[in-house]
């Protein structure tokens, strides 16, 4: 396998055939062909060791794990012994499946309106069922702001906080 590894590198590096494998494997950033394929066992593994009780392997992969084999050992035999996995401590992480398209937008809308009037006109039109409406306030040397989180429905929240004095902070 590292022969033909070996034959490949040297035909994406125009080198000599003399050059040694290891440069060759650095210079064309390949893993070498041993490494390569011990990670790609250690995934499959890991896959077969993580799959749920419902799975139709689930038995034999667990079984292939805790029993030593003398005679008759098949390929998830010898792979299970060698990298060793515990089925109990390995978790499997539930991921949170999100469309690649939404992937730049903001999942909220940013308004920032200059008068009075246009504020309550835009309150009236818009949808949201939470709506959040901050300001910041400077007063007598101190810099505050506060914030109010209305849902439909319920109560509406608010925060106050005091940042400090007007040398430190600006609005």
């Amino acid at each position: 396998m590292a022969t033909v590894q070996r034959v490949g590198t040297i035909a994406i590096t125009g080198s000599l055939h003399t050059s040694p494998s290891d440069m060759l494997d650095a210079y064309t950033h390949t893993i070498p062909i041993n490494l390569l394929i011990k990670k790609w066992c250690f995934k499959a593994a890991v896959c077969l060791t993580t799959l749920p009780p419902e799975h139709p392997l689930y038995k034999l992969v667990r079984a292939s794990t805790n029993w030593k084999v003398i005679r008759h050992k098949s390929l998830l035999h010898n792979l299970m012994q060698i990298f060793q996995l515990a089925s109990n401590a390995i978790s499997k992480i539930a991921t949170v499946v999100c469309n690649p398209m939404d992937a730049n937008k903001i999942p909220l809308w940013i308004s920032i309106i200059n008068s009075k009037e246009e504020s309550v006109t835009e309150d009236i039109n818009t949808w949201e069922s939470i709506k959040i409406y901050s300001n910041g306030s400077k007063n007598k040397g101190k810099v505050g702001v506060a914030a109010i989180m209305i849902k439909l429905g319920q109560q509406p929240h608010a925060l106050y906080y005091h940042l400090g004095n007007d040398l430190e902070h600006t609005i």
